[in-house]
């Protein structure tokens, strides 16, 4: 779903690169925070990704608003619940 529909769309506005490396972080990202932060609510560990988000648009020069990163968190949290789902993935403490 995400590599289908909302990664090209970004592409187009930002360019494949800048994309690509910006998708990789944040993604990792999703997974560190659902991986290490379990004992914090949902909203703690998306301020968290979404900071760390942030910093590295920032840090790389990556034109992403924040409500950009924001879907791309969303949808790399629901890629994760389905993965989980089919046992492709478990999270520590599930």
């Amino acid at each position: 779903l995400i590599t289908r529909y909302l990664i090209p769309l970004f592409r187009n506005a930002i360019g494949d690169d800048k994309i690509a490396e910006a998708a990789k972080w944040i993604k990792s990202a999703v997974y560190f925070a659902q991986q290490t932060m379990s004992a914090k609510t949902g909203e703690e560990r998306k301020a968290f990704v979404m900071q760390y988000a942030k910093d590295i648009r920032d840090e790389l020069k990556i034109p992403l608003t924040d409500e950009q990163i924001d879907i791309l968190i969303e949808s790399f949290v629901k890629e994760l619940r389905i993965e989980e789902a089919k046992g492709n993935v478990k999270m520590l403490g599930a």
